[in-house]
């Protein structure tokens, strides 16, 4: 019995030694395959793109649902091997609904994270504020959410872009419906700032053309606790209809006030207010009817709002969050089109990127590249040395994203919308023929 146990005891020192042997033929052999490079170097850097989104404020209803957006499309782009040959970071920063609290989440942005580009803002005049210091840091922006016209022919914006339209066609189909809706005396009541002022503008001189007579336009601030002061004097002109282009938040206390003092206009409303943060906060039953103004959605809208559902689920994109994710995808593809151009492993720089962000959203002859092909089309910009190439034609989330040479587009595109017990029912997308040929300078 001895002997036995001791040949059983052996053999089980020998499996040992075996296993131990094997064990450590595999970590060595795991080693060696962990310290061999890939063909394509490993850097240690990334890309590092900035967003500029109001979390708090008056604006703060759509911050989170824009985020997501930039999170879905930056998720996208490092499943598909990064930019550049490197993994992409977004980083955000709150703005706060505030131009000088937005001045320093920018320098924040810039200075100490190191962004090459950034997304946003949604507020216009943050925006304006941002040109000298984006122009002199040089860095790329794309704004998702700025309508106002006054962008257009500045002469510092060679690095700026936005993927919305401007102003100027909300204002046309809104001011033909009000016509149509025999409107003879309106008065618009809008947020004093640089959306507001500019929406107003762009309206105002639609109705003059149409109505012969410049309408009443009272500005207000926002934020206020009451209204009352502001609503007594549009009362004062006795207009037929009131045209309210503000936020969310304020617009919801406007119309608490607009109710409890009698009014009984007509109403019209800005694109900022088609959120339902607004519809749910107004008194029940007080603009049922009312007709606002929006952007158009594309051609598969529905399908975007189910893809992004799936991703996000319980919630659905505002329409900001359309215009953000094509926002962050042009940038993205011009990145990747830049780099490849360049044949240098290296971050193209903010004139490089600014060049090709126009190439990939312009060329009408390039491949049609859809919002939901993004790893295709950074793909085809990898390997675009094959005959077939012939660039790139983004079709976003809200459509065609056809930029001129200034970085504007215009999509001639706009939509009604009314409430319906208590529900924002958007219509059909309508063809904006403005009266006037001005853009504010």
């Amino acid at each position: 019995m001895m002997v036995g146990n001791r040949r059983i005891v052996d053999i089980l020192k020998n499996v040992c030694v075996l296993f131990a042997l094997v064990c450590v033929l595999i970590l060595g052999a795991f080693a060696t395959a962990c310290m061999e490079l890939p063909e394509e170097k490993q850097h240690t850097d990334s890309v590092k793109i900035g967003a500029l989104l109001p979390f708090t404020g008056d604006l703060a209803a759509s911050g989170a649902n824009i985020e997501r957006a930039l999170i879905w499309v930056t998720e996208q782009i490092n499943a598909n091997g990064g930019l550049a040959g490197r993994h992409v970071e977004l980083i955000t920063r709150d703005t706060n609904s505030d131009v000088d609290q937005g001045m320093n989440a920018a320098r924040e942005l810039i200075e100490n994270e190191g962004v090459i580009a950034i997304i946003g803002p949604e507020h216009a005049d943050l925006a304006l504020e941002m040109m000298p210091l984006i122009s002199s840091r040089n860095i790329v922006q794309v704004s998702g959410g700025v309508s106002s016209t006054a962008f257009t022919d500045l002469d510092e914006k060679n690095l700026w872009f936005r993927t919305c339209p401007s102003s100027l066609t909300l204002g046309s189909v809104l001011a033909k419906k009000m016509v149509d809706d025999g409107v003879s005396n309106p008065l618009i009541l809008h947020v004093n700032d640089e959306y507001g002022s500019n929406f107003s503008k762009m309206l105002s001189q639609e109705l003059a053309v149409r109505l012969g007579e410049t309408p009443i336009q009272l500005a207000f601030k926002p934020g206020l606790q009451s209204y009352r002061t502001v609503l007594g004097l549009a009362f004062d002109h006795d207009p037929d209809a009131i045209v309210l282009v503000a936020y969310p938040k304020t617009g919801a206390t406007i119309i608490a006030d607009w109710s409890a003092m009698g009014g009984n206009q007509l109403l019209y409303f800005s694109n900022s207010l088609t959120n339902d943060v607004f519809v749910q906060n107004v008194p029940p039953g007080t603009i049922d009817g009312m007709v606002g103004v929006v952007n158009a959605d594309a051609i598969d809208a529905s399908v975007f709002a189910g893809e992004f559902a799936k991703r996000w689920p319980g919630d659905y994109p505002l329409l900001s969050a359309y215009y953000n994710y094509d926002a962050l995808a042009i940038l993205a593809l011009a990145i990747e089109e830049a780099y490849v151009e360049s044949g240098k492993d290296e971050i193209p720089s903010a004139s490089e990127i600014s060049k090709h962000i126009l190439t990939v959203s312009s060329i009408s002859t390039g491949k049609k590249v859809a919002w939901y092909e993004l790893a295709d089309g950074l793909n085809l910009l990898r390997y675009k040395n094959v005959a077939a190439y012939a660039g790139i034609n983004y079709r976003g989330a809200s459509g065609f994203v056809e930029l001129d040479e200034h970085g504007e587009i215009y999509s001639g595109l706009a939509k009604l919308w009314t409430v319906q017990h208590g529900k924002i029912v958007k219509g059909e997308n309508m063809l904006a023929l403005p009266a006037s040929n001005q853009v504010e300078e």
